[in-house]
């Protein structure tokens, strides 16, 4: 990882924040990605799999009609539940940046003293 960074940030020059929005816009792909799952609960041919029977009875009298119409026009998955509310997951998005920041502070700072040493090293060349 630390070989990988190195050659992002400073072979490229590539900013530490845009190296992070990258991140985060995979982390966005991946979520994005989810969301256009079908719903097969919806799909007709697997209704047989996810609807009691009609004969029942304890089914048709605890029915709430009003609450199946209006789950069935919710749009599925709900992103904002899947991702936005679960703390678990923010937690997880939020300790890779962190991770990120902190491998790319430290190549930061190693390229730095490479620069010194390799620069002292070049320096010596020259006079000898």
């Amino acid at each position: 990882m630390d070989m990988l960074l190195i050659v992002m940030l400073e072979l490229l020059h590539f900013p530490l924040q845009e190296f992070e929005s990258t991140i985060l816009n995979i982390i966005c792909g991946f979520e994005q990605a989810a969301a256009s799952f079908k719903s097969l609960v919806k799909d007709p041919q697997l209704a047989i799999y996810v609807t009691p029977p009609a004969s029942d009875t304890v089914y048709l009298m605890s029915r709430d009609e009003e609450q199946e119409a209006k789950a069935k026009k919710q749009p599925w998955p709900v992103t904002s539940l899947l991702f936005g509310k679960d703390e678990r997951y923010q937690s997880d998005v939020k300790n890779i940046v962190l991770q990120i920041r902190e491998e790319a502070e430290r190549v930061v700072a190693f390229s730095k003293v490479c620069e010194l040493i390799f620069g002292n090293f070049e320096g010596q060349l020259r006079i000898g």
